[in-house]
């Protein structure tokens, strides 16, 4: 039975330097401080998990380089992506910027059963005492926070020892503006913490098996209509005859 095939996801998370990318893997995907981001253009690492229907999938999620040749390779790259995930950091405008380019120049290449969201990084950095971090959030409070990781630091690309308190340059009003107008997903996060990236993977690959499964369902009312409509016609050529 279909139901019993395990599904099989392709997830690139693209940024430019300093935004925690590596990072945001790296929590997710509960690894050590021994991952690194990739020397060449593109690496990944996989996850087996289980949708909400008892459905088995298994998550590749590519670490892409912000080396300005990736772009001369993103069709190769890009080939099979289920979804992709614009990443900045709200600390940095020229951050957000740059994804919002990146976007503009990937956009020609994405398919409609391609899943784009794009993602505010650092929210332990801020102090925004009118800012709700959970505005993503679902009712389990254990989805927003994975402690497990806290020892995932100096190696990777967004950590800050100090973990100062920094000036938000990009709103949650900027990114969610954006992403509003471009039909995208958004999410912000802390790659360090964890707040909100455990329950942004998992809506994300939700939604693309509900996409997938929107997609065969208007596929297969397609079929029925057209064979509904070849019938209906060979019934009024039998009844002129």
């Amino acid at each position: 039975m279909i139901e019993d095939q395990q599904l099989k996801y392709k997830i690139i998370v693209a940024s430019f330097d300093k935004c925690g990318k590596t990072t945001l893997i790296g929590k997710y995907l509960n690894l050590n401080e021994d991952y690194h981001s990739p020397t060449l253009y593109a690496d990944y690492k996989d996850k087996n998990i289980t949708l909400k229907n008892g459905q088995n999938a298994k998550i590749e999620i590519w670490d892409t380089t912000s080396d300005a040749k990736f772009k001369r390779v993103t069709k190769v790259i890009f080939k099979d992506t289920r979804a992709i995930i614009y990443l900045y950091d709200i600390t940095d405008k020229k951050s957000f910027d740059n994804a919002k380019e990146y976007y503009n120049f990937m956009k020609d290449y994405i398919t409609d059963n391609v899943i784009v969201a794009i993602v505010g990084n650092k929210l332990d950095l801020i102090d925004d005492k009118d800012d709700d971090k959970s505005d993503n959030k679902d009712d389990n409070n254990d989805d927003i926070k994975d402690d497990k990781s806290e020892d995932f630091l100096s190696q990777n690309d967004s950590f800050n020892f100090s973990q100062e308190i920094v000036k938000r340059e990009v709103t949650k009003e900027e990114g969610r503006k954006y992403a509003d107008e471009n039909n995208l997903m958004f999410y912000e996060v802390s790659a360090i913490n964890g707040t909100n990236v455990k329950i942004f993977f998992d809506t994300l690959i939700q939604y693309i098996y509900d996409n997938d499964n929107d997609t065969k369902s208007e596929k297969e009312r397609k079929k029925r209509n057209k064979i509904k409509l070849r019938k209906e016609r060979q019934g009024k050529k039998g009844c002129c005859k």
